[in-house]
Protein backbone atom coordinates (compact mmCIF):
# COMPACT_ATOMS: atom_id res chain seq x y z
CA UNK A 1 0.00 0.00 0.00
CA UNK A 2 3.06 2.36 0.29
CA UNK A 3 2.94 2.92 3.37
CA UNK A 4 6.02 4.47 5.95
CA UNK A 5 6.64 4.26 9.21
CA UNK A 6 4.15 0.46 9.54
CA UNK A 7 5.06 -1.39 13.21
CA UNK A 8 3.85 -3.46 15.63
CA UNK A 9 3.15 -1.83 18.58
CA UNK A 10 3.14 -3.85 21.67
CA UNK A 11 1.00 -2.81 24.72
CA UNK A 12 0.60 -5.35 27.06
CA UNK A 13 1.01 -8.69 28.30
CA UNK A 14 -2.47 -9.26 28.08
CA UNK A 15 -3.09 -11.64 31.07
CA UNK A 16 -4.08 -15.78 29.99
CA UNK A 17 -5.39 -16.92 26.58
CA UNK A 18 -8.48 -18.72 27.22
CA UNK A 19 -10.22 -21.02 24.73
CA UNK A 20 -13.63 -23.24 24.67
CA UNK A 21 -12.93 -27.13 24.01
CA UNK A 22 -16.13 -28.11 24.50
CA UNK A 23 -19.22 -26.96 25.57
CA UNK A 24 -22.95 -28.48 25.79
CA UNK A 25 -26.54 -26.93 26.84
CA UNK A 26 -29.71 -28.87 26.20
CA UNK A 27 -33.40 -28.70 27.79
CA UNK A 28 -34.62 -32.07 29.93
CA UNK A 29 -37.56 -31.74 30.64
CA UNK A 30 -40.80 -31.62 29.33
CA UNK A 31 -38.84 -33.48 26.83
CA UNK A 32 -34.98 -33.32 25.33
CA UNK A 33 -34.31 -30.16 23.12
CA UNK A 34 -30.50 -29.00 22.31
CA UNK A 35 -29.82 -25.76 22.99
CA UNK A 36 -27.13 -23.52 20.07
CA UNK A 37 -25.18 -21.12 23.16
CA UNK A 38 -21.32 -20.01 23.80
CA UNK A 39 -19.88 -19.65 27.30
CA UNK A 40 -18.68 -16.51 28.21
CA UNK A 41 -15.40 -15.65 27.23
CA UNK A 42 -12.90 -16.25 30.62
CA UNK A 43 -15.02 -18.17 32.47
CA UNK A 44 -14.28 -21.38 34.20
CA UNK A 45 -15.37 -24.83 33.43
CA UNK A 46 -18.21 -26.43 35.40
CA UNK A 47 -16.43 -29.97 36.09
CA UNK A 48 -19.17 -32.00 35.01
CA UNK A 49 -22.79 -31.67 33.67
CA UNK A 50 -24.59 -29.37 35.53
CA UNK A 51 -28.67 -29.70 36.34
CA UNK A 52 -31.11 -26.94 37.21
CA UNK A 53 -34.51 -25.34 37.09
CA UNK A 54 -34.96 -22.69 34.27
CA UNK A 55 -36.14 -19.23 34.54
CA UNK A 56 -37.29 -17.60 31.11
CA UNK A 57 -36.44 -13.96 31.57
CA UNK A 58 -38.93 -11.80 29.74
CA UNK A 59 -37.60 -8.01 30.50
CA UNK A 60 -36.54 -5.17 28.17
CA UNK A 61 -33.46 -4.17 30.18
CA UNK A 62 -31.91 -4.60 33.60
CA UNK A 63 -33.79 -2.72 35.62
CA UNK A 64 -36.78 -4.44 34.88
CA UNK A 65 -35.19 -7.64 35.90
CA UNK A 66 -34.47 -6.66 38.96
CA UNK A 67 -37.62 -5.17 39.98
CA UNK A 68 -39.55 -8.71 38.55
CA UNK A 69 -36.73 -11.19 39.36
CA UNK A 70 -34.97 -10.16 42.78
CA UNK A 71 -34.31 -12.90 44.91
CA UNK A 72 -35.71 -15.37 42.87
CA UNK A 73 -32.64 -16.59 40.16
CA UNK A 74 -30.40 -17.53 42.74
CA UNK A 75 -29.25 -21.57 41.42
CA UNK A 76 -31.39 -21.24 38.74
CA UNK A 77 -30.21 -21.29 34.37
CA UNK A 78 -31.35 -18.15 32.51
CA UNK A 79 -32.97 -18.00 29.53
CA UNK A 80 -33.39 -14.29 27.64
CA UNK A 81 -36.32 -14.18 25.05
CA UNK A 82 -34.36 -12.45 22.64
CA UNK A 83 -34.63 -14.74 19.12
CA UNK A 84 -31.08 -15.20 17.76
CA UNK A 85 -31.24 -16.85 14.21
CA UNK A 86 -27.94 -18.96 13.34
CA UNK A 87 -26.30 -20.28 10.55
CA UNK A 88 -23.05 -22.20 11.21
CA UNK A 89 -19.90 -20.27 10.17
CA UNK A 90 -18.14 -23.27 9.25
CA UNK A 91 -20.82 -24.84 6.85
CA UNK A 92 -18.48 -24.43 3.77
CA UNK A 93 -15.61 -26.44 5.55
CA UNK A 94 -17.67 -28.92 6.65
CA UNK A 95 -18.90 -29.36 2.71
CA UNK A 96 -15.25 -29.88 1.52
CA UNK A 97 -13.42 -31.58 3.90
CA UNK A 98 -13.43 -35.13 4.04
CA UNK A 99 -14.85 -37.41 6.93
CA UNK A 100 -11.14 -38.38 7.53
CA UNK A 101 -9.92 -34.93 8.02
CA UNK A 102 -12.59 -33.89 10.10
CA UNK A 103 -12.03 -36.68 12.10
CA UNK A 104 -8.24 -36.22 12.71
CA UNK A 105 -8.93 -32.14 14.01
CA UNK A 106 -9.80 -33.81 17.99
CA UNK A 107 -6.13 -34.63 17.70
CA UNK A 108 -4.79 -31.15 16.87
CA UNK A 109 -3.39 -29.66 19.76
CA UNK A 110 -2.83 -25.96 20.66
CA UNK A 111 1.13 -25.22 21.13
CA UNK A 112 0.57 -21.54 21.71
CA UNK A 113 2.11 -20.39 25.14
CA UNK A 114 -0.90 -19.59 28.04
CA UNK A 115 0.57 -16.22 28.15
CA UNK A 116 1.59 -13.63 25.35
CA UNK A 117 2.15 -10.30 24.50
CA UNK A 118 -0.32 -7.90 22.39
CA UNK A 119 0.49 -6.09 19.64
CA UNK A 120 -1.14 -3.56 17.09
CA UNK A 121 -0.14 -2.92 13.59
CA UNK A 122 0.12 0.81 12.56
CA UNK A 123 1.19 2.52 9.45
CA UNK A 124 0.62 6.17 7.86
CA UNK A 125 0.93 8.58 5.06
CA UNK A 126 3.51 11.44 5.77
CA UNK A 127 2.12 14.77 5.85
CA UNK A 128 3.38 17.47 2.79
CA UNK A 129 2.46 20.57 4.63
CA UNK A 130 5.49 21.85 6.82
CA UNK A 131 2.98 23.50 9.32
CA UNK A 132 0.64 21.03 9.08
CA UNK A 133 2.38 17.46 8.88
CA UNK A 134 2.19 16.70 12.64
CA UNK A 135 -1.17 17.00 13.01
CA UNK A 136 -2.79 13.52 12.49
CA UNK A 137 -5.83 11.77 11.03
CA UNK A 138 -6.80 8.92 13.00
CA UNK A 139 -8.55 5.73 10.76
CA UNK A 140 -8.52 2.79 13.17
CA UNK A 141 -10.48 -0.71 12.89
CA UNK A 142 -9.78 -3.68 15.58
CA UNK A 143 -8.47 -7.32 14.31
CA UNK A 144 -10.21 -9.13 17.76
CA UNK A 145 -13.10 -10.72 17.28
CA UNK A 146 -15.69 -12.11 20.04
CA UNK A 147 -16.52 -16.23 20.28
CA UNK A 148 -19.67 -16.79 19.16
CA UNK A 149 -20.37 -13.14 17.61
CA UNK A 150 -20.59 -11.50 14.10
CA UNK A 151 -16.81 -12.82 13.21
CA UNK A 152 -15.31 -10.49 10.44
CA UNK A 153 -18.16 -7.75 10.26
CA UNK A 154 -16.71 -6.90 14.14
CA UNK A 155 -13.99 -6.26 12.36
CA UNK A 156 -12.03 -7.08 10.13
CA UNK A 157 -14.42 -5.88 7.52
CA UNK A 158 -13.77 -2.48 9.20
CA UNK A 159 -9.69 -3.22 9.04
CA UNK A 160 -10.26 -4.15 5.09
CA UNK A 161 -12.01 -0.63 4.67
CA UNK A 162 -9.50 1.64 5.83
CA UNK A 163 -6.44 -0.47 4.37
CA UNK A 164 -8.46 -0.04 0.93
CA UNK A 165 -9.02 3.74 1.50
CA UNK A 166 -4.83 4.30 2.03
CA UNK A 167 -4.78 2.11 -0.94
CA UNK A 168 -6.45 4.05 -3.02
CA UNK A 169 -5.28 7.52 -2.28
CA UNK A 170 -1.50 6.43 -2.88
CA UNK A 171 -2.47 5.11 -6.00
CA UNK A 172 -4.28 8.11 -6.73
CA UNK A 173 -1.20 10.35 -6.33
CA UNK A 174 -2.52 12.56 -3.73
CA UNK A 175 -0.52 13.94 -1.29
CA UNK A 176 -2.11 14.70 2.30
CA UNK A 177 -1.39 18.32 3.62
CA UNK A 178 -1.46 15.91 7.57
CA UNK A 179 -0.43 12.89 8.27
CA UNK A 180 -2.81 9.87 7.43
CA UNK A 181 -2.33 7.12 9.83
CA UNK A 182 -4.19 3.98 10.26
CA UNK A 183 -4.12 1.41 13.02
CA UNK A 184 -5.28 -1.80 13.25
CA UNK A 185 -6.48 -2.59 17.02
CA UNK A 186 -5.90 -5.29 19.47
CA UNK A 187 -7.62 -6.06 22.70
CA UNK A 188 -10.84 -3.87 21.59
CA UNK A 189 -13.70 -6.21 22.69
CA UNK A 190 -11.94 -7.04 26.05
CA UNK A 191 -12.16 -2.94 27.06
CA UNK A 192 -10.65 -0.76 24.25
CA UNK A 193 -7.47 -1.53 25.51
CA UNK A 194 -5.20 -1.61 22.59
CA UNK A 195 -6.11 1.78 21.49
CA UNK A 196 -6.45 3.69 24.62
CA UNK A 197 -2.86 2.22 25.71
CA UNK A 198 -1.19 3.42 22.53
CA UNK A 199 -3.78 7.25 23.29
CA UNK A 200 -1.84 6.88 26.65
CA UNK A 201 1.60 5.84 24.96
CA UNK A 202 1.33 8.49 22.01
CA UNK A 203 -0.62 11.57 22.84
CA UNK A 204 -2.07 11.69 26.35
CA UNK A 205 -2.54 9.69 30.00
CA UNK A 206 -6.28 10.19 30.51
CA UNK A 207 -5.34 10.79 34.20
CA UNK A 208 -4.34 14.10 33.70
CA UNK A 209 -4.72 15.40 29.35
CA UNK A 210 -1.30 16.79 29.38
CA UNK A 211 -0.02 16.36 25.47
CA UNK A 212 2.80 14.27 24.32
CA UNK A 213 5.35 15.90 22.04
CA UNK A 214 4.15 15.00 18.36
CA UNK A 215 5.68 11.42 16.57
Amino acid sequence: MGLTDVVLDPWCDFGKGWELKKSYLSMSAPWYKPIAGFPKVWTGGTNGLKRATVVLINAKDSAEIVNNYKGKLSGKILIMNTPVHYVPNDLPDLVRWTPAQLDSMQNIKSKAPDTAGVHQCLGEIKGTDKKLKDEVVMLGGHLDSWQGATGATDNAAGCAVIMEAVRILQKSGIKPRRTIRIALWSGEEQGLYGSREYVKKTFADRADMKLKPAR
